[in-house]
């Protein structure tokens, strides 16, 4: 249901969150690096995060990507819309284009509850919050130095 872009999204935040700051920022082949994602396609999520001032970022020498502490209030489901809209307004897991409340699919119900307590969750759920449980040890960013992945 969520895609491979939410999830590198997701770890590439918390990841800036909690290495960068504006006096040090993350070039994309740190960050490629710390979360074990292919550098191009994290490159194409970083611009958008950018264009969507989750992230900032300069080019050049010294240059890479950092996040203000105002963006770390950001909940995971506002980049979850920015970053995958049309999982946000889907309304059919059998992919019906007219299923709805008055005419549903087999699977309607359980769906729509599933959903909506997923993205419940997400809602509550900020930067700060993935960046302080990592920082804890209650969730991991790699495979390669600790035993579990965050995808969320």
């Amino acid at each position: 249901m969520l895609s491979k872009k939410f999830a590198y999204a997701l770890r590439g935040l918390t990841y800036i969150a909690l290495h960068g700051s504006i006096e040090k920022k993350i070039s994309l082949q740190e960050l490629s690096d710390g979360i074990d994602v292919p550098h191009f396609f994290l490159g194409k999520i970083m611009q958008e995060l950018v264009r969507n001032e989750i992230v900032s970022s300069v080019k050049g020498p010294g240059g890479g990507f950092w996040i203000e502490d105002s963006a770390m209030n950001r909940s995971a489901f506002e980049i979850l819309k920015m970053i995958d809209p049309k999982v946000v307004a889907s309304n059919c897991l059998m992919g019906k284009k007219n299923c709805d409340h008055d005419r549903p699919c087999p699977l309607h119900a359980e769906y729509v509850a599933c959903r909506n307590t997923l993205f419940d969750s997400l809602k509550e759920t900020t930067l700060f919050n993935l960046a302080g449980k990592v920082e804890a040890g209650e969730l991991f960013l790699d495979e390669k130095n600790n035993s579990k992945i965050c995808t969320l």
